[in-house]
Parts: structure tokens; C-alpha cells; sequence
């Protein structure tokens, strides 16, 4: 089964969600991947980097509200293999759970992997992408909050997966690392008090990523030969390896 969905969460804000779905959506594009980036961030920052300048039409917001069917809301992007359903910066509340989830399902097999990027809350909004997901992938940032902000992913993904009848993959990767002694010993005190499911790929804090934010584009087209961007395209790897060896359907 082709189009696993990837949704790109955290309940903290400033982890780096945008940049994770932004980068793997163009490294996965680039090992010739088909992909899907949904915009579900009320920021919208992803849709940018991505859509051509002053482009209008659907969004997001259309889809949860059954005013235009997903495959209408799909747009070209300027990269080859890319294409966008753009965010909106009015999420609403009150969805069912199930919206996107059925939404998408016309759309899985023409993708080789659907990311979305989602807002950094518990929100009928946010629960849609993550009913909607096959895996999750959380960008953790190693401070004293750490540990309990896992718990709190954790505790979210465990009441969605009572309610949807079924696992959901979940996988965290260190994010904006600067190698310091005290964050080191945060991961080692996160690993020696539970069995959270950590790839082995670290993600450094360096400025090209706020950088290539800026300038609206792909690390690899801002910095291709810097450090982070080769983080990013091992983050990628481990993720079309991860869907090989997965129920849900390789990507």
C-alpha cells in the first residue's frame, strides 16, 4: 500500500515541525518519493516554501469542512514530485475525529508518503491528523521540559489509539542538538527512565535552518553542503528504511 501517512507533531511549539516536514518532504522528492505536504499549522508557514507566489484557492480548512472534496485542494508545487494542500489560519473546533483520515483516503495511492504538518496542540484539529496518521514522528528539543513533554505525546496517542481501534507508529528524533554536556545528560536520563522510540539520527541547531525558512526554500537548496542538511537527508533515509520494514506499506 503506497501514501503512508506521516504526521509531524508535538504538544511544544518551537521543535521544529515546520522544518522536518519541509526538509523530508523535499529529500524523500528527491529519491524520487511521490509526496503530499498538508499545511495543517494555522501559521501556515510550510505553505510557502512550497506554493507558487500570490497562488490562491483551497485549503485545509475547506476539506474540514466538507466544502470542497481533498483532491481539489491539491496543488503543484515548484518542486517535482511535491504537491501542497495549503494550510489555513483559521483551524476551527468541534471536528469529528475521522474527517481527514477519510478525506485522505482517496488520495493515498497516487502519494508515496502523505506529511502533514500539525500545530503544536491537543486540538480537534490537531487529533485529525493524528487519527489520519500511520506514524507519528515527534521532533523533541533535549531541556528539563523534555521528559514530560513525551509523556504528554504519549498520553494523547494512547487515548487516539483507543478510540481509532488500532496502533499508531510513533517515533521521536533529538532536534536542534548543540552538543552540550547538559543535553546530553538529559538523553541519557530520558533513555534510562523509559523506552521512548528515539531514531539514531540527530538534527544540530545550526542558523542555515532558520535560514532556509527565510529564504523559502529546502535546505538542499540553501545550503546543500552544510552539515544540518545532510542530518536531514539521513532523517529521510531512516524514514523510506523504516518504510520498508513496516505493516503499513513501504514508501
Amino acid at each position: 500500500m503506497k501514501g503512508t501517512v506521516i504526521a509531524v507533531w508535538n504538544l511544544k511549539g518551537g521543535t521544529g515541525k515546520t522544518a522536518t516536514t519541509i526538509n523530508l518532504a523535499y529529500d524523500l522528492s528527491q529519491m524520487g518519493k511521490k509526496v503530499l505536504a498538508v499545511d495543517f499549522d494555522p501559521q501556515t508557514n510550510t505553505t510557502p516554501i512550497f506554493t507558487k507566489a500570490n497562488e490562491s484557492g483551497h485549503t485545509v480548512r475547506d476539506i474540514m469542512e466538507a466544502s470542497c472534496q481533498a483532491a481539489r485542494a491539491v496543488y503543484r508545487t515548484k518542486y517535482r514530485n511535491i504537491d501542497i494542500i495549503k494550510g489555513s489560519r483559521s483551524s476551527g473546533e468541534g471536528y469529528r475525529t475521522d474527517i481527514l483520515k477519510g478525506a485522505l483516503a482517496p488520495l493515498r495511492s497516487r502519494y508515496d508518503a502523505i506529511l502533514i504538518d500539525c500545530q503544536p496542540s491537543s486540538s480537534s484539529f490537531t487529533r485529525n491528523a493524528l487519527y489520519a496518521a500511520d506514524l507519528v514522528l515527534t521532533p523533541a528539543v533535549l531541556d528539563r521540559f523534555c521528559l514530560d513533554n513525551l509523556n504528554s505525546v504519549r498520553d494523547i496517542l494512547s487515548e487516539l489509539e483507543e478510540e481509532r481501534g488500532m496502533e499508531i507508529e510513533w517515533r521521536v528524533f533529538a532536534n536542534r542538538v548543540r552538543n552540550l554536556r547538559s543535553q546530553k545528560n538529559i538523553y541519557a536520563d530520558i533513555m534510562g527512565k523509559s523506552n521512548y522510540p528515539f531514531l539514531d539520527v540527530c538534527i544540530s541547531d545550526r542558523a542555515e535552518v532558520p535560514n532556509s525558512l527565510a529564504m523559502r526554500k529546502p535546505l538542499d537548496r540553501h545550503a546543500k553542503g552544510s552539515v544540518v542538511a545532510g542530518e536531514f537527508r539521513e532523517l529521510a533515509q531512516a524514514f523510506r528504511a523504516l518504510g520498508e520494514e513496516a505493516t503499513y506499506g513501504e514508501f
